[in-house]
C-alpha cells in the first residue's frame, strides 16, 4: 500500500499530461492482466481519453465479457503506428513477457513508461514502477491507485479489478488472500461487480469434452513422497482430438495445490512450437516455486509460478521430465 501512495501522484500526473495512452497486457493472457487493462480502459474512456489496447495474444473468449476488450489489437504495427507518450504495462514481470519490448522500445520520445505489478520477479523497467508483491493481484493494485488519485471506480472498472482477485486468489483459496483482499473484493461489489458475473464466466465454464481431458490428464498424475511433489502433463494430442485449446485445461495446477499432503503441484503442458509449459503451485508456508521455476528461467510468485522450456514431455521412472527434441 505505501508503495501505491507514493507512486499514484506520479501516475495520475502522467495521465492528465497524456495525449495518446497505451495499455499493455501480457502474453497469453490471464483474468489479472485483462482485468487491470480492462478497468484502466473503462477509466481512459470514460474521461475521453485516446487510448489502445495491446496483446500479442488474442484476447479468449471467456473474457469477452470484460468491458473494452474491443479495444485491444494483436498488431504489433498498430501498436507501433499509435505512437503513444504514455505506455502502462500491467501484470509482467518485465517487457520480454510482456511481449511488447519491441513496441515499447520503438516509440518515439518524450515518452512515459509505467510498470504495474504484483511481481517478485518483477525487474523495475518502468520510468514509473508501481510495484506491490504483497498484493493479491495486480488488479487490487489498480483499485487502489484509482482510489487514492480519488477516482470514483464505475461498475465497468469494479468486474474488471475483481476479475482479478478473482483469476489470482482462486476465488479467495489461494495463500495470497489477505483481509486487505477482502477489503478490496467489498469495495468492489459496492462499485456494482458481481461474484456472480466472474464466477460464471472463469469457473462454471467447462463443457463435457473438456472435462474428460481433466479426466485423461488426472489419470497421469505421478506423486513423489520424498518431495511431497505431484505431478501430471498434458499433451498437444490431448487437446487436438477434443478440439479444445490449451485455455480448457488451465486450471489444473490449481486444482491439483488442493490435495492434501502435496507440498508442491506441477502440470507439464505440451505448447505449439516445440516448447513445454511449466506450472508450480504451492499451499506450503515454507516453500517458495518462484524459485524453483527461477531455476528454470522462469519466475512469478511464492505461491504461484510457471518456466518454458524447449522439449517434449516423457515419463520415466523418476516421473515426467522435459528432454531435447
Amino acid at each position: 500500500m505505501v508503495v501505491v501512495i507514493n507512486q499514484a501522484p506520479k501516475i495520475k500526473k502522467a495521465i492528465e499530461g497524456a495525449k495518446k495512452i497505451l495499455i499493455v497486457s501480457h502474453q497469453k493472457p490471464d483474468g489479472d492482466t485483462l482485468g487491470s487493462a480492462s478497468a484502466l480502459l473503462a477509466y481512459l474512456k470514460s474521461q475521453n481519453r485516446d487510448c489502445l489496447g495491446f496483446c500479442v495474444s488474442p484476447v479468449p473468449q471467456n473474457y469477452n465479457y470484460l468491458p473494452h476488450m474491443d479495444s485491444f489489437t494483436t498488431s504489433r504495427q498498430t501498436a507501433k503506428n499509435f505512437n503513444p507518450d504514455l505506455t502502462m504495462v500491467v501484470d509482467s514481470g518485465d517487457l520480454d513477457y510482456a511481449g511488447a519490448k519491441d513496441v515499447v522500445t520503438s516509440i518515439l520520445e518524450p515518452h512515459i513508461l509505467v510498470n504495474i505489478d504484483h511481481h517478485k520477479t518483477n525487474t523495475g523497467f518502468g520510468d514509473i514502477n508501481c510495484v506491490d508483491v504483497e498484493a493479491a493481484s495486480t488488479t487490487e493494485i489498480v483499485l487502489r491507485l484509482f482510489q487514492q488519485m480519488g477516482i470514483k471506480v464505475s461498475d465497468e472498472m469494479a468486474v474488471g479489478c475483481l476479475t482479478g482477485i478473482i483469476t489470482d486468489t482462486n476465488s479467495f483459496t489461494n495463500p495470497n488472500t489477505r483481509a486487505e483482499t477482502l477489503n478490496s473484493a467489498g469495495d468492489l461489489l459496492s462499485a456494482g461487480a458481481t461474484i456472480t458475473t466472474v464466477n460464471n464466466q472463469l469457473i462454471k465454464n467447462k463443457d463435457l469434452k473438456t472435462l474428460k481431458v481433466w479426466g485423461k490428464i488426472l489419470s497421469r498424475l505421478t506423486y513423489d513422497p520424498e518431495t511431497k511433489m505431484a505431478s501430471t502433463a498434458v499433451f498437444l494430442s490431448d487437446l487436438d482430438e477434443a478440439q479444445i485449446d490449451d485455455e480448457a485445461v488451465d486450471g489444473v495446477a490449481n486444482f491439483l495445490n488442493s490435495l492434501g499432503d502435496v507440498k508442491v503441484a506441477l502440470v507439464l503442458k505440451e505448447m505449439p512450437g516445440g516448447m513445454v509449459k511449466g506450472s508450480f503451485r504451492t499451499n506450503d508456508d515454507f516453500t517458495d516455486v518462484s524459485e524453483l521455476a527461477k531455476l528454470l528461467g522462469g519466475g512469478g510468485h511464492k505461491k504461484a509460478a510457471g518456466f518454458s522450456l524447449p522439449g517434449k514431455i516423457t515419463q520415466t521412472q523418476a516421473g515426467w521430465q522435459v528432454v531435447s527434441n
